[in-house]
């Protein structure tokens, strides 16, 4: 069986209807063996459930599951991890070429839900056959209490969901447009950079002291937080370093703090939003154990972009795993923002 890797996001399933992403599932098979790994966010449970991992394949107008095992869902968080045979999963003479999809249930329940689907048919619970006919095999149970750091894939699979079908852009080539400041620049194809650089602690000064106002929370902290808990989570990275992340536009902009008010003129920020349509903002782990705010530009790494963005002062980028945007190297530059 050939090497095949993907990752694919998982979504919640409420009588039948499709929802809102809840986590994403990463695959691999090699030499014929099927690695499985899954991480859920914002999953509904009351805690004492358990939740049958399957994946399944289809015959004849029927989702046929195979249970993998199980994965307990705490606080909205899970993780499964799974490792077997790919040319016949659990005995069921079904190799991983036939499977379309997997599908996470509790007590055979098809109205509360969760699944992903990779084959564009849809995915359809009342269309599920034998929901607990196989037995699960012995396997580990994680309960999940802090998300673990997932290691960026060397070249993240993009996975599209039929429902939002966005129009292909052109490949942004905003340095073009300056290319007198960017020098030996032209022509250059995109590339893989060898180490994706995070965005390191950014310390703002304090005055020392016992004042109990250096503790409370900034004007510009209390804007972010109201931002971004109002909006709906997007799971957009491999890893948990940059988190919370929402969509917004460059209206968004104008409201922002006064230490940040110059990214509503800056030409990079706006050039990615006309491009994609679209910015993001969330919250980013720092070097001090802490959290802060970033701002995240749409793009495609290349080294010209890489001068431009940084004289924009968007120094880091990071690859993205959305299933919307059907582009090799996409992802997004970022800054911290300022509170």
């Amino acid at each position: 069986m050939e090497y095949n890797r993907m990752i694919a996001y998982i979504y919640s399933y409420n009588d039948g209807m499709k929802s809102r992403n809840t986590g994403f599932a990463k695959l691999e098979v090699r030499q014929n063996i099927l690695k499985l790994q899954i991480n859920m966010k914002g999953a509904y449970s009351d805690g004492s459930e358990s939740w049958k991992v399957n994946l399944f394949y289809r015959e004849n107008g029927k989702i046929n599951g195979i249970c993998l095992g199980e994965i307990r869902i705490r606080n909205g968080m899970g993780e499964y991890r799974y490792t077997g045979n790919a040319a016949d999963i659990e005995g069921s003479k079904i190799s991983f070429d036939s499977v379309k999809g997997l599908y996470i249930i509790c007590d055979g329940n098809i109205h509360k839900m969760y699944a992903s689907e990779w084959d564009d048919l849809g995915f359809m619970p009342d269309s599920i056959a034998g929901v607990g006919e196989r037995s699960p095999r012995s396997s580990t149970i994680v309960e999940f209490a802090v998300p673990e750091s997932i290691k960026q894939p060397d070249k993240p699979s993009l996975f599209a969901e039929p429902e939002i079908q966005r129009p292909e852009p052109a490949q942004p080539d905003f340095a073009a447009t300056l290319e007198s400041a960017v020098e030996g620049s032209r022509g250059e194809e995109p590339e893989k950079p060898e180490i994706v650089l995070e965005a390191a602690a950014v310390n703002e000064d304090v005055p020392d002291g016992e004042n109990a106002e250096a503790n409370m929370p900034s004007v510009g902290a209390e804007f972010f937080d109201s931002m971004i808990d109002g909006r709906e989570k997007m799971f957009l990275f491999a890893d948990d370093d940059l988190y919370d992340v929402v969509e917004i536009n460059t209206d968004d902009l104008n409201g922002f703090p006064e230490a940040n008010i110059g990214l509503a003129n800056n030409s990079f920020v706006n050039h990615g939003y006309y491009n994609f349509r679209h910015l993001i903002l969330g919250r980013i782990r720092n070097g001090s154990g802490g959290c802060g705010y970033f701002i995240g530009v749409p793009g495609v790494y290349t080294r010209r972009d890489r001068s431009t963005a940084s004289m924009f002062g968007f120094n880091y980028f990071k690859f993205s795993m959305r299933s919307d945007v059907r582009l090799g190297q996409f992802g997004y530059w970022y800054k911290e923002l300022q509170c």
